[in-house]
């Protein structure tokens, strides 16, 4: 999962079928670009184009998880224009 977007100046949350899954802080101000990636190998969050997983909390720090097969909600604040892009099939070996 990939998700790109801009701060709206509240708190960048990621719900999965209304399961909180990772955030950050407040740091992701108003106009802030932000880019996510929980794909392995690629796993980032990136704000204005420097690399911040200090924002993520630490507890959250391998932010990888499974979306389940069928039909799923998924539901991002925190960002407007928000482009997400779904990849399936990503395995670690």
């Amino acid at each position: 999962m990939q998700i790109e977007g801009y701060g709206n100046g509240n708190v960048f949350e990621l719900y999965i079928n209304k399961e909180l899954k990772t955030y950050t802080t407040t740091q992701v101000r108003t106009g802030d670009e932000l880019f996510y990636s929980n794909i392995p190998t690629q796993k980032t969050l990136i704000v204005d184009e420097e690399r911040r997983i200090d924002l993520l909390p630490i507890d959250n720090i391998n932010f990888e998880f499974e979306i389940p097969v069928g039909v799923n909600i998924i539901e991002v604040r925190g960002l407007t224009d928000i482009k997400l892009t779904l990849l399936k099939g990503v395995n670690i070996i």
